[in-house]
């Protein structure tokens, strides 16, 4: 009878705890699809919202780079928002003194007219120079079909209208980068302490330690790029102008190269050949001087083009350090998502977003076990379970 007592309460125990785990289950599951849809939903609205989050960030990274000097200002006795006023007069005097020097050298509709036919002259001659060299590739074919481009691109009744169209876009950024930049350097402090108002004391400390973390992997590698970025575009202007660019284009073309520089891997490959198409399309005559089977041209090219890759790979670990040690693969993986979700800006901020996903990660892991919260939280789960089998036992 009591053998017959036990089994009895056994299956009452098995009912209980099986009923227990498939509520357990199916409630899990439920949120599990909850959090999935209110997931999806929150991406769908940052996507369409993709031109304003691209000034926003735009206006973060600007801010963040600006505030030490406000800060160093500040510590002077200067009140902030005279500090903040100065310095965006002083940058209103910069762009429009880019802007001037852009415009100067910026070729007028009959100028236009002569590069192009300058372009389409050389062309020929370096054609017919590698169709001697090289006479098992159709030159003729691949001459034509830049040729047409080349027409296109120089036809401003195609151009200005895309211009046109994109002339909102940049206009609502012009409006929300300055605005959105002004007040987050005026109110840093209070935002500081709102975005912390949210944090739970008990995750206070650890989160002021992953903050410091992200704070140093973020300055470091900002601060870092707008140096190497200078350099390059430094050295690169330096070695257009030497080849024969005129001193404005020169400036013009070495600072898109070092902004382009920025982007691991993809910038200063793109760099080097907006420098090289300029130089061989439409600036520079090709010299039929052969040197070791090439022009003296195109041994400047590739020297410059080689002296600038080389000082990048140099430069770039001596600045960043070891601040983002991140893989190949997942750095351009990175630059394509930003670029598809963010265009420009999104290439830009890619590798530092994800940089910050790696060490915010990996310090709060550390944190969480050095603060007891991942033993205390596996303790409390494995509690509770044998509370409950305690509770389902004496029932």
């Amino acid at each position: 009878m009591k053998n017959l007592l036990n089994i009895n309460f056994l299956l009452r125990l098995k009912m209980i705890t099986d009923n227990k785990i498939k509520t357990y289950l199916q409630v899990n599951f439920i949120k599990f699809f909850f959090y999935i849809f209110v997931i999806a939903i929150g991406l769908f609205s940052l996507y369409s919202l993709v031109p304003l989050l691209t000034g926003v960030i735009t206006a973060f990274i600007i801010s963040y780079l600006i505030n030490p000097i406000v800060g160093y200002f500040e510590r002077q006795q200067i009140q902030r928002i005279w500090v903040i006023i100065s310095i965006f007069i002083a940058v209103f005097f910069i762009i429009a003194g880019l802007i001037f020097i852009t415009i100067e050298f910026f070729p007028s509709q009959k100028s236009m007219a002569e590069i192009q036919s300058k372009t389409i002259t050389n062309l020929s001659i370096l054609k017919d120079d590698l169709k001697i060299k090289y006479p098992i590739i159709n030159w003729d074919e691949l001459n034509d079909g830049l040729i047409d481009k080349i027409k296109s691109s120089f036809n401003l009744t195609d151009t200005i209208p895309k211009i046109i169209s994109n002339i909102s876009g940049v206009f609502s950024l012009l409006i929300v980068i300055p605005f959105t930049v002004f007040f987050f350097l005026l109110n840093e402090r209070e935002i500081r302490k709102w975005l912390l108002s949210f944090i739970p004391n008990k995750y206070f400390e650890m989160s002021l330690i992953t903050l410091r973390e992200v704070d140093n992997i973020f300055g470091s590698y900002i601060r870092g790029t707008l140096l190497e970025s200078l350099v390059i575009g430094i050295l690169t202007s330096l070695g257009w102008y030497v080849c024969g660019f005129q001193l404005g284009t020169a400036i013009i073309t070495g600072s898109i190269a070092g902004l382009a520089n920025a982007i691991p891997y993809v910038g200063p490959l793109f760099g080097a050949i907006l420098g090289v198409s300029l130089y061989v399309l439409n600036l520079i005559p090709i010299d039929n001087v052969s040197i070791f089977g090439l022009s003296p041209s195109i041994i400047k090219i590739l020297i410059v083009v080689a002296i600038t890759q080389v000082l990048d790979q140099i430069i770039k670990p001596a600045i960043l350090g070891k601040s983002v040690n991140l893989h190949p693969l997942i750095v351009i993986l990175g630059i394509m998502a930003g670029s598809n979700l963010f265009g420009f800006v999104g290439m830009l901020a890619a590798i530092p977003v994800i940089a910050i996903i790696k060490v915010v990660i990996s310090t709060l892991h550390k944190q969480l076990k050095e603060f007891g919260f991942l033993s205390e939280t596996i303790f409390s789960v494995i509690t509770q379970n044998v509370s409950e089998s305690k509770g389902s036992h004496k029932g």
